[in-house]
């Protein structure tokens, strides 16, 4: 089951993405749908980040939004441990978005991180984006 900890090394995950697709001057600059390109080279989604999660890829929802998709493998929208592990993505999610120092930087520029969790059935479980003014940039 997906926890707290998980979360954090997903977070690890984004922010190594991010620092190793493009630099902070450049961020406002730079297409998101190369970056999106690049995090997706770099990873060669799909890929499995721990034994619940599978990384789909990031693409570009709009030129001020990225988003990371990613799969819960052993959860279909009618599975009984589906809410409570939603919520406590959610709850880890909203703890440390803000708080993660590489995330900032980008959110600086301007530039919303979304994260979207599906079932293994293809059903939304999860859609949380963090906006720089939630962070207070």
């Amino acid at each position: 089951m997906c926890t707290a900890s998980t979360w954090r090394r997903i977070l690890i995950i984004l922010t190594t993405c991010f620092a190793a697709s493009f630099s902070v001057a450049a961020a406002g600059d730079q297409d998101l749908v190369d970056i999106a390109r690049k995090i997706n080279d770099l990873f060669e989604p799909p890929v499995m980040i721990n034994q619940d999660t599978r990384f789909e890829g990031v693409e570009a929802a709009t030129l001020k939004e990225m988003v990371f998709q990613y799969t819960l493998v052993y959860m279909t929208v009618n599975s009984e441990y589906l809410p409570p592990v939603v919520a406590e993505l959610k709850e880890s999610i909203l703890a440390s978005s803000c708080d993660q120092q590489d995330w900032r930087k980008y959110l600086g520029a301007g530039i919303a991180i979304t994260v979207l969790y599906r079932t293994i059935d293809g059903e939304e479980a999860l859609r949380l984006t963090t906006s720089p003014h939630q962070c207070g940039l």
